[in-house]
């Protein structure tokens, strides 16, 4: 992969055209991406920083799992808590002791991702990409990539988007491989790279939590934008094996709305109530609107079959019952 990286830009830009080509529902800018994504997280996880970070998130549920047929363009990572000083995040605390640790814990995560992960990130890509801090958030690294194509919902970098609020637990090690070695496979040392990420249950009660806190979102809240892809994710997993996977393992369940609860505390997201019985997961009424045109604009990023927004409604409804007669 990294002679591809370092290959003349004309011939890696042929590479791109001739995969997607292969690839009728991917744009060459999308191809170009999705390559420089995989080159990133092999520079990650073959370097000192594998035991530093693990890969979740959308990403990990196209580009592992093939659960979902969106494209996901970002990075996110979550950072090991070993690392930090401040004590023991799991440790009980009172409710006023848990926010002043959630501060102190963000604080700690912000520093140690400018002064020590942004150095190490910028030498592993040093000659090829530039690596820096975002301006807006401190706990992103922006790795800007020599694009060949324009595109106009795609932008020529990567986000590392990185947490120190969230669980390493369960985990496994994963292989990927970007669309430009499976369609020539031949032209790679390495087509494939082994990472280490969450497993597609936790993400799967993570997304139902997020849609349960949602459905209990006030009407002067404003819902966040983007939001209806943790939508089309939970329909897309609930209908692979995955569910069913999920279903027996409700003590993780309990586990990330106990982790949600304790470092992302929300009075009105009523997770309390995020269980089977009176899990809720369709979206507040006043929502509705907004979610949908977040929806209908995220349509250029899926590259499968597009689920009309009132299928979606439809088949959550039928996964809440589902939930709630466990």
């Amino acid at each position: 992969m990294d002679k591809i990286a370092r290959m003349d830009s004309r011939k890696r830009q042929e590479l791109f055209v001739q995969t997607a080509a292969k690839f009728p529902y991917l744009s060459e800018a999308a191809v170009e991406k999705d390559f420089w994504v995989c080159w990133m997280l092999k520079q990650l996880f073959d370097s000192s920083l594998r035991d530093t970070v693990i890969f979740k998130g959308g990403t990990s549920l196209s580009k592992i799992f093939h659960l979902i047929k969106r494209f996901s363009e970002d990075i996110d990572l979550i950072l090991n808590w070993k690392e930090n000083p401040i004590g023991n995040p799991l440790e009980k605390r009172s409710n006023a002791q848990q926010a002043k640790f959630n501060e102190e814990l963000d604080t700690w995560g912000q520093h140690y991702i400018a002064d020590v992960l942004l150095p190490e990130v910028q030498k592993l890509c040093a000659g090829i990409c530039v690596a820096e801090l975002s301006e807006e958030k401190p706990d992103n690294i922006i790795i800007t990539y020599p694009k060949s194509f324009s595109d106009e919902y795609l932008r020529p970098q990567i986000l590392l988007e990185i947490g120190a609020k969230a669980a390493w637990v369960p985990h496994a090690t994963y292989r990927i491989s970007p669309y430009a070695s499976d369609a020539y496979p031949q032209l790679f040392a390495t087509p494939e790279i082994d990472i280490i990420a969450t497993t597609p249950e936790r993400s799967f009660w993570e997304k139902i939590t997020i849609l349960h806190a949602e459905a209990h979102r006030p009407e002067n809240s404003k819902i966040r934008g983007r939001y209806s892809r943790h939508y089309y994710d939970t329909v897309m997993i609930a209908r692979s094996s995955v569910k069913e996977s999920a279903f027996s393992d409700l003590e993780l369940l309990k586990q990330v709305v106990d982790f949600k609860d304790k470092f992302y505390h929300c009075g009105w997201a009523n997770y309390k109530d995020a269980k089977p019985g009176t899990m809720r997961l369709l979206p507040a009424e006043h929502s509705m609107k907004a979610l949908k045109a977040d929806y209908t604009a995220m349509r250029t990023m899926i590259y499968g079959d597009y689920i009309s927004f009132e299928e979606l409604l439809n088949e959550l409804r039928s996964l809440e019952n589902e939930i709630n007669s466990l």
